[in-house]
């Protein structure tokens, strides 16, 4: 496993890094930070009139229903990829200082998790006001987006360590999470699809579990399926696990590979 004191030693790079990252996703932009509310909630309004005028979606508070599949998803989705350039763009600062290259998809981990946190203030919102409420079930939360943070970086220290060797490998992870996007239940719940050749598909889908268990705290106020949450952490260990050997195994080549 990546040495997490040597994560600790750099903790103020790590940050600063971060506040960098931040920065230069909102510099030179008007609305700066509320691009973080308004891109999910221009999508979540394409898809409500889509599904809820012509296609007759019957799901109860749709649209919160809707909020949190497309900021969950945003937030795995944007993770994944900017996670698997991570290295390859930030080649010319690690040819000039060291610091643990873990730090790199690390810091797009973190920037990520900011934004979605944020992002999940308009979900909130809603809930409050449709009248939906929160109850006790909302602790669980926290949970839910740990584990969603666990399962993003273990696929994110394999995905950008195999793209230094394969530069492939993003355009790989890009079709395969669009293609991901369709078996993922964003805008649809699970029971539609019970009993076609689609389900298994669906079920075996970690984000599936991961949005459903969102839903379930922040909607239906009921306790997540603890067994699937329960079986995608344990996934989501193992890919960490994975993703941390071939990490460390191949980081001292990165730098001849850039």
């Amino acid at each position: 496993m990546i040495i997490l004191k040597n994560i600790l030693n750099y903790k103020y790079f790590l940050i600063s890094n971060i506040k960098k990252d931040i920065n230069a996703k909102y510099k030179g932009s008007i609305l700066g930070l509320l691009w973080t509310f308004i891109n999910p909630l221009l999508l979540t309004f394409v898809y409500y009139f889509i599904f809820s005028s012509i296609l007759k979606s019957k799901e109860d508070n749709y649209i919160t229903f809707l909020l949190v599949g497309v900021l969950s998803w945003n937030y795995f989705y944007r993770g994944i990829l900017n996670g698997t350039n991570s290295i390859i763009s930030n080649g010319n600062l690690l040819k000039k200082i060291y610091f643990p290259k873990v730090i790199l998809p690390l810091t797009i981990s973190i920037t990520e998790l900011i934004n979605f946190l944020i992002s999940i203030l308009i979900v909130l919102i809603f809930i409050i006001f449709t009248g939906v409420g929160f109850s006790i079930h909302f602790i669980f939360f926290v949970v839910i987006v740990f584990i969603q943070f666990l399962l993003m970086f273990g696929i994110m220290l394999i995905t950008c360590t195999l793209n230094v060797f394969f530069r492939d490998i993003e355009h790989i992870a890009g079709f395969i999470l669009n293609l991901s996007y369709y078996i993922t239940p964003v805008f649809y719940a699970t029971d539609l699809f019970k009993g076609s050749q689609f389900e298994i598909f669906i079920k075996l889908n970690p984000m599936t579990t991961i949005i459903e268990s969102y839903r379930d705290v922040l909607i239906n106020h009921s306790f997540p399926n603890f067994l699937n949450l329960g079986l995608v952490f344990l996934f989501s260990l193992c890919i960490l696990f994975i993703g941390s050997l071939i990490f460390k195994k191949l980081q001292n080549k990165f730098i001849e590979e850039l």
